[in-house]
């Protein structure tokens, strides 16, 4: 698996333009995809969820043939489109603004069944304060939340949730992926390829999109490699500024 250290390494001579978190979003998602999520406070939200049709899907191959490597060629194989698939988006998420965040998650390919969603579906819920928002995926406990806010939080109180969950984000080393696949096997059969030609290409993705999003994002805390564990997940520290 591409580590995340292995991303930042390889990206150390790039030119830190870090801009904001929103003007990042649109590079990776387009701007039709990233309205559709953020509100006018950049705050994450979707009430979208039914909206998932051939319009939807035409904006993401739209932004996925104009996306370029980190050497400014075709991100997407053409091997990739031979496939009669659809692809779909793992959207950047977290609660409150996108401001003052100390903790960013990194996944690796997520399982999608839209065309876009959210990661780990962690957003404002709609029509509710971001405070009531993260009791709410605390209290469930089938919610990833649950389970991260348990180990980084000791005193769990309503402040202590609220305030931890209001600095954590999260994205995936590789947010595309064809719909309906969650795994590399899947992935793998689905569009006729090998699993390293997938391993190189979620490395490409993660080179070209995770250091600019690290930066956009400014955290204290990179953590990468969520080991599943039933539906527990455990998160190691990879680097602290």
């Amino acid at each position: 698996m591409t580590s995340v250290k292995s991303v930042i390494q390889y990206n150390t001579n790039v030119k830190k333009q870090p801009g904001t978190v929103k003007e990042f979003l649109i590079e990776k998602y387009g701007e039709f995809i990233t309205t559709q999520f953020l509100t006018g406070n950049n705050e994450v939200i979707h009430d979208n969820l039914n909206r998932d049709g051939a319009k939807e899907q035409k904006e993401v191959i739209k932004v996925l043939k104009s996306a370029k490597n980190i050497d400014r060629e075709k991100l997407i194989l053409e091997k990739f489109w031979n496939a009669n698939v659809e692809w779909g988006f793992d959207f950047s998420s977290w609660i409150g603004d996108c401001k003052n965040k100390d903790y960013l998650f990194i996944g690796a390919e997520p399982h999608i069944g839209n065309n876009y969603q959210l990661v780990y579906d962690f957003r404002n819920l709609y029509g509710k304060p971001f405070k009531k928002s993260a009791l709410i995926h605390y209290k469930r406990e089938s919610d990833i939340w649950h389970y991260i806010t348990k180990i980084f939080v000791q005193d769990l109180t309503d402040k202590n949730i609220i305030d931890f969950l209001n600095k954590c984000y999260i994205t995936d080393l590789c947010h595309i992926v064809p719909k309906h696949c969650g795994q590399v096997k899947d992935i793998c059969k689905k569009l006729s390829i090998k699993p390293r030609e997938w391993r190189e290409f979620r490395s490409s993705v993660a080179k070209r999109y995770l250091l600019k999003e690290i930066e956009a994002v400014n955290p204290k805390r990179h953590l990468n490699n969520p080991h599943k564990l039933h539906h527990q997940f455990v998160f190691y520290e990879l680097t602290q500024r």
